[in-house]
């Protein structure tokens, strides 16, 4: 019961304070500047799912956390996405106060490969496909 209220709370915080997104194409000056302004402010929650991970490798087991090798993984790209992601932050000055992952090994991984700071994994964030029978190649 403690963990769903912590959950619920969670949840319920990224929807007030709101999600940014980083895009990789350039958004209109004024609204890229007011972006950038916000996010330099702080307090704000960005939310993004992982990058780019190997398409032909499907989700075998994948509530089966302690055991990779039966999730999809990030590929080289992906991979460059989080290190760019976590450059751009910082190259812009945006301050990040704590990053949350999902359990998933992929994302643990992109969170970590952007090198803004410890990763807490939170169960929170687990998130299966409504469609599992697709995800696994079935």
């Amino acid at each position: 019961m403690r963990l769903l209220s912590r959950c619920l709370l969670a949840l319920v915080l990224a929807m007030a304070l709101g999600r940014a997104a980083v895009a990789q194409a350039p958004a209109p000056a004024p609204v890229a500047a007011e972006m950038l302004a916000a996010l330099r402010t702080g307090g704000l929650v960005l939310y993004w799912r992982h990058p780019a991970t190997n398409n032909d490798q499907a989700d075998t087991d994948p509530l089966n956390l302690a055991d990779c090798t039966k999730q999809r993984q990030l590929n080289d790209n992906g991979r460059q996405q989080a290190r760019d992601l976590g450059a751009t932050l910082r190259d812009r000055g945006v301050p990040v106060s704590g990053i949350l992952s999902s359990p998933f090994c992929r994302a643990r991984e992109a969170a970590e490969l952007t090198g803004l700071g410890a990763v807490t994994v939170n169960p929170c964030l687990l998130y299966t496909s409504p469609e599992p029978t697709r995800r696994r190649g079935i």
